[in-house]
């Protein structure tokens, strides 16, 4: 991915139960936080649990229509092997891969790839469904880095504006710092 762009193209792939909706909404109330424009589609399969979703946002500082759809994506986070496996070629080359390697082995020799054993953290956790909330903050650091304008407290305010519970923000703004704290360590260009 360019180190300074004015758009992010982002596929989350993962199954249902696993946040991924809940992630590609936190991304979107973050970029709007920033002062981007924002685009956000969620799809799924009918399943309540275990079906295959995935979630595209674009994040632009570019002021005008464009599409959610997206055929080419600049960052890929994937929550498991499956969504990895159906999603990842479409990331481009020298694009961003941020991994839940608690279920998705980090591939060698690709672009930038990033992995936290996400649900092995939240559960340690205490949070099981906090998962998704380390991905968040490491692709909230992927994005800064990427020269679009996130900062932690973007990501912060998105996910008080998705999750009501006090509990549940602390809990979520905790895993995301933690997701941008070894976003940051593991970052080679």
């Amino acid at each position: 991915m360019e180190k300074r762009q004015n758009t992010a193209k982002i596929l989350i792939g993962g199954s249902g139960g696993q946040g991924v909706l809940t992630l590609g909404k936190v991304t979107a109330h973050a970029g709007m936080n920033a002062g981007l424009e924002v685009s956000c589609l969620p799809s799924y399969t009918a399943e309540m649990r275990g079906g295959y979703v995935y979630c595209s946002v674009v994040l632009s500082k570019n002021r005008g229509p464009f599409s959610p759809v997206i055929s080419r994506a600049d960052i890929g986070v994937f929550m498991n092997e499956k969504a990895y496996a159906m999603l990842a070629s479409s990331v481009v080359p020298q694009g961003v891969l941020i991994l839940n390697s608690s279920f998705v082995a980090p591939p060698s020799g690709r672009g930038v790839a990033l992995a936290l054993p996400a649900s092995a953290l939240a559960e340690e956790l205490g949070s099981p469904r906090a998962a998704n909330m380390f991905l968040a903050g490491m692709l909230g650091w992927a994005l800064a880095r990427c020269g679009l304008p996130i900062s932690q407290e973007h990501l912060a305010g998105g996910i008080a504006q998705v999750f009501s519970g006090e509990a549940e923000q602390e809990v979520s703004c905790r895993a995301a710092a933690l997701g941008w704290e070894k976003a940051q360590e593991q970052w080679k260009e």
